[in-house]
Parts: C-alpha cells; structure tokens; sequence
C-alpha cells in the first residue's frame, strides 16, 4: 500500500487505499491496516476502494484510478455480563444504574481514583479516602477503565456504563 485515508458520511466509513503495483507487488505478502478511529455503538457499512496506479511514465505511482471495491456492514454493541471488578487491594466499583452513580467500596484512606473512557481519555480523576461516590449522569454508555492507586499500588478495572 502507497498510502491510505478514509472519509464517515453519517453511517458509512470510506476507505480507499492505493497501491502502486512493480515487481515485488506479486511477492509482499503483508495486510494492510488502515486506522478508522473509535465510534459510537450502532451499525455502520464500510466501504472499501481499491486505487492502483496506471504505471504511466515517467512516474509510474501518480496517477491513481479505482480499481475494485467491496462493502461490509459491522456492528459495534455492549458485551453483556460483564462482571462488577472486585480487586485484591479490599476496592469493589459498582455501577448503580437507577441512581446514576459509581459507587467506591473502600475502607482505605487516601487512594487515587481515575476514570478512563475506551479510546484512554481520563474522564474524571479525583483524591478520595474511604467510601465514595462518583454522579454518572454525564457519561456515555459504555465500556470505561479505571485505576485505583493508593501508596504506591495501583490497581485497575473496567466498568460498564448502561441505562
């Protein structure tokens, strides 16, 4: 692959990659990746173009022409089940769906609490001590990560936001 780039048009993703075919284009046996980004759940076709150069002189690699092209469609949802984390430091999360909170079980003192969303942004990162509460309302369904660091130890889980 010379290069790549995508486009999102509401629901549909375009990609098209160019290739530019010479000698060893029969003998790379490599898969090409191309990155489309993090998206909201739902369902989304993906197109995807084919571009190869027309090897015209006197550079053979400029002039691309779509060659072939297919479309998929891919589902992004929630796994279900996925388990409220108990870690060994004495920590549990919970979710409390009805009250829209997050709920740090603890009887430690002063520990770190960060809240990450699925692509690794921090979403909210706060000193707590003991027993906490942490209001959701503002946050997307979803899976999110967090840490829980106290003393040097750090622990980490996942939750899953839902309503």
């Amino acid at each position: 692959m010379q290069f790549s780039n995508f486009s999102r048009s509401n629901d549909t993703i375009t990609v098209n990659v160019f290739h530019c075919p010479g000698p060893l284009t029969v003998i790379c046996n490599t898969v090409d990746t191309v990155n489309i980004g993090t998206y909201n759940l739902g369902t989304y076709v993906l197109k995807a173009v084919v571009h190869l150069a027309n090897n015209s002189t006197p550079d053979p690699c400029s002039n691309h022409n779509p060659q072939d092209s297919a479309y998929t469609t891919f589902q992004i949802i929630l796994v279900p089940g996925i388990p409220e984390e108990k870690l060994n430091s004495g920590f549990r999360v919970l979710y409390h769906e009805q009250e829209n909170f997050i709920e740090i079980a603890s009887e430690l003192s002063n520990y770190e609490f960060t809240l990450y969303s699925a692509d690794g942004k921090i979403i909210e990162s706060r000193s707590l001590s003991g027993r906490a509460m942490i209001p959701s309302h503002t946050f997307s369904e979803g899976i999110y990560f967090y840490s829980i660091t106290q003393k040097g130890n750090k622990e980490s889980g996942k939750i899953r936001i839902h309503r």
